[in-house]
């Protein structure tokens, strides 16, 4: 018995020396795996933003509309608090512009974000840009927003602190002849031996010739910050190169950040021409061709002449009320008479060489009709009268029939 235990521990020894040995030697390799967004963060493009600023015991407050802002025809934020808002705003809330500059000048912080409908939206921002002095221009070389399966590079850098943060900004438009503080884009690095040359001057042609992405003046007691787009703080965005940073650089001092999303949907045609004007072309020719091929080029379509056959019958009765219309009775007549002789030769032949006895008895014989009745049909002439004429041509129409 003892030493059936023995064996039985033994047994269970060797099995989790075996099961040790086999995890020891498994290389476990961990792997991140992107799942999308939830749906809070689709709701919510700036989640990640206010979590972080919730982190550093601040606070990111987006609005839904106009009436949490706007108190007694004022801004209700206090000038300790910075607000994100759209240019598209100023066209959506009329007169939202002034309310919004009298905030600014009384110490406010404002962050304006270009709209690529820039150009769409110039009766509405008129009097905002004319007020400010800001001058936006459109982009020769447009930068496209982050996807969320890429990775950024870096085309402007900000000041931090006594640290330089890289950050990547899409843009459409930028800023012309900034008077304030700006953040221009960062020249792409090339490796051109003559481009090395005379280095002072090419620098200070780059400078004035590179684009302004950030823009920011003092205006009143408060200041302006112009960005190209609030994509780089948002959800998919947040998490590359320094844009934390950089969202920190936007509310600086400040304990809230206030956002007013625009509402209004995108041109939809113009997002697709900004894509790919290209695109857009090939697909109007292509339609305009479709039209055209589908579309009636020679005239009116012209229904073809089609020969349609009609039953025998339909024709012999078609004839006959010709016939009877035009005072050719006689004619009829014959022509009845000729195509019975052609259907009772079928069954008798030689019926027409018979006399006439002869034939009113093979008819009366094949027929309802007795032999008086086929003789007066055969033998006598068409009355002259409407009523015995009609009655005389059914009843000659009516022996062919029960032929």
């Amino acid at each position: 018995m003892k030493s059936k235990n023995w064996i039985l521990s033994l047994t269970l020894i060797f099995i989790v020396v075996v099961l040790a040995y086999v995890y020891a030697s498994i290389e476990w390799e961990e792997k991140t795996i992107e799942t999308g967004l939830s749906r809070v963060a689709i709701e919510q493009p700036l989640l990640a933003a206010s979590k972080l600023l919730e982190s550093r015991e601040k606070e990111l407050i987006q609005l839904t509309s106009p009436v949490e802002l706007i108190v007694d025809s004022k801004i209700k934020l206090a000038q300790t608090n910075s607000l994100i808002l759209d240019e598209a705003s100023f066209k959506e809330y009329p007169q939202l512009d002034s309310k919004v500059l009298n905030w600014v000048s009384q110490g406010g912080h404002l962050v304006l974000t270009l709209s690529r409908r820039h150009d769409m939206l110039k009766s509405a921002t008129q009097n905002f840009y004319q007020n400010t002095g800001i001058k936006v221009i459109e982009a020769d070389d447009a930068y496209p927003n982050i996807h969320i399966t890429s990775k950024a590079e870096a085309n402007a850098q900000i000041k931090y602190g006594d640290e330089l943060a890289k950050i990547y900004l899409p843009f459409s438009h930028t800023v012309e002849d900034c008077v304030g503080e700006e953040v221009k884009l960062i020249a792409k690095k090339t490796d051109d031996d003559t481009a090395k040359k005379d280095e002072k001057t090419a620098e200070n042609n780059e400078a004035s010739q590179t684009p302004t992405l950030i823009c920011e003046i003092g205006f009143g007691e408060g200041y302006i910050t112009v960005i190209p787009s609030i994509q780089s703080i948002s959800n998919m965005a947040l998490r590359q190169l320094d844009h934390g940073i950089f969202l920190l650089w936007l509310i600086g001092k400040n304990d809230k950040l206030y956002y007013l999303p625009s509402l209004v949907a995108p041109n939809w045609l113009a997002e697709l021409w900004h894509w790919s004007w290209i695109f857009v072309l090939l697909l109007g020719m292509s339609l305009i061709f479709l039209v055209w091929h589908l579309a009636v080029r020679d005239g009116n379509p012209i229904t073809p002449i089609v020969s349609k056959r009609t039953p025998f019958a339909s024709h012999i009765e078609a004839t006959g009320f010709y016939m009877f219309n035009q005072q050719h009775s006689d004619v009829l007549k014959k022509a009845l008479l000729k195509d019975i002789i052609r259907k009772i030769e079928v069954k008798i032949p030689a019926f027409a060489a018979m006399t006439i006895d002869n034939q009113c008895a093979s008819l009366a014989k094949i027929t309802e009709f007795n032999e008086e009745e086929i003789r007066y049909l055969l033998d006598s002439d068409i009355p002259t009268s409407t009523n015995d004429k009609i009655k005389f041509i059914s009843s000659l129409k009516a022996l062919r029939n029960s032929l």
